[in-house]
C-alpha cells in the first residue's frame, strides 16, 4: 500500500482531489485539521497554527518564540506516525520533503494555470471578484513558498522534489484522481519492515521534542532525543539544573508511546545562555 503527498497550489483543486482519492482508497486522510486536533496535546493554541500555517513566520517570530519549532515537531511527528501505518494521504505540511528518502513515498504536485485557478475559486465561491480571488492566490503562493523556505529551506515548486506533477489545467478532477489510484496500486510502492521501522524511530522523537519544548520549566536547546520503536526514550544533552533534569524525564515518561526513559542529561556547572554565546 502507498504513502501519498500532495501539494497544491490554491484553485488547483488539489484538496478536493486528495479528499476524494483518501476516500476511494479508504486511507486516512492527513491535513491541516489532524495537526489541529493534536495542537492543544503538544502546549500549541489554535491562534498559534492560524499564524503559522502553511505561512511564513514573522520576525518576531523567527527571533524571539519558540512556537514555529514546536509547530514543526508536532507536523513531523504526525506525518512520521501516519506513514508508519501506511496507507495515507497527506495533503500540505511538507510531506514532500519529511518522506522525500521513502521509497514507497509517492510525492505529487497539484497545479493549473492562474487563469484556471482563478476560474475554480470563483465558481466555489460565487461572491468573490476576480481581483479577490486574484489577490488570495498571490497571497497563498507568497505564504507557501516563505513557509515551505523557512522550515525546510526549500522550493516549493521545485520538481525534484515530486514524482508527479498533474496540471488540472487540462485533466479534470476525476481525471487527476484516477491517474493517482492506478499509481497507488504501483509494485514499488510497498513498504518495507526497515522503513517501518525508521518511522516508528522518527515519530516518537518528534513527539517527545515537542513536548519538551512546549514545557515553560525546561530550556531544550541542548537536549537531544532518541527512540526505539519499542517506546525506549534516551535523553541526552545539558540542563541548568536537577529540578530540570527531572522535569524532563516526568514530561518524556507521560507521552503516549514512551515504556521506558533513559536519563543520560547532565547538570552542567556553566550557564547555559554563556553555552549559547560559544
Amino acid at each position: 500500500m502507498a504513502i501519498i503527498t500532495i501539494s497544491r497550489q490554491l484553485g488547483s483543486g488539489g484538496d478536493a482531489v486528495a479528499a476524494e482519492l483518501a476516500k476511494r482508497l479508504n486511507y486516512a486522510h492527513v491535513d491541516r485539521t489532524r495537526i489541529s486536533e493534536l495542537a492543544e496535546e503538544y502546549g500549541l493554541l489554535k491562534q498559534d497554527l492560524e499564524r503559522i500555517d502553511e505561512k511564513r513566520p514573522g520576525f518576531i517570530d523567527r527571533y524571539f518564540n519558540e512556537t514555529p519549532t514546536i509547530y514543526l515537531n508536532l507536523i513531523q511527528s504526525v506525518i512520521y506516525d501516519a506513514a508508519k501505518r501506511d496507507r495515507v494521504v497527506i495533503v500540505g505540511l511538507g510531506g514532500q520533503v519529511l518522506l522525500r528518502d521513502l521509497r514507497h513515498a509517492l510525492h505529487v504536485k497539484i497545479v493549473a494555470s492562474r487563469e484556471r485557478r482563478v476560474a475554480f475559486l470563483m465558481e466555489q465561491q460565487p461572491a468573490l471578484t476576480r481581483e479577490t480571488a486574484e489577490h488570495l492566490i498571490a497571497t497563498s503562493d507568497r505564504d507557501r513558498a516563505g513557509y515551505m523556505k523557512y522550515l525546510f529551506d526549500v522550493d516549493w515548486m521545485d520538481p525534484r522534489l515530486y514524482d508527479l506533477r498533474i496540471n488540472t489545467t487540462k485533466l479534470s478532477i476525476e481525471e487527476a484522481i484516477q491517474i493517482l489510484m492506478r499509481a497507488a496500486q504501483s509494485p514499488s510502492l510497498q513498504p518495507t519492515p526497515e522503513t517501518t521501522e525508521i518511522l516508528e524511530k522518527l515519530a516518537l522523537a518528534k513527539k517527545v521534542e515537542a513536548a519538551l519544548i512546549a514545557d515553560k520549566q525546561i530550556n531544550p536547546r541542548h537536549i537531544s532525543v532518541e527512540a526505539t520503536p519499542q517506546g525506549r526514550v534516551v535523553l541526552r544533552g545539558a540542563v541548568s539544573t536537577e529540578q530540570e533534569k527531572q522535569r524532563a524525564e516526568e514530561v518524556t515518561t507521560g507521552i503516549q508511546g514512551v515504556t521506558h526513559v533513559e536519563n543520560e542529561l547532565a547538570v552542567t556547572i556553566f550557564p547555559l545562555t554563556h553555552l549559547e554565546l560559544m
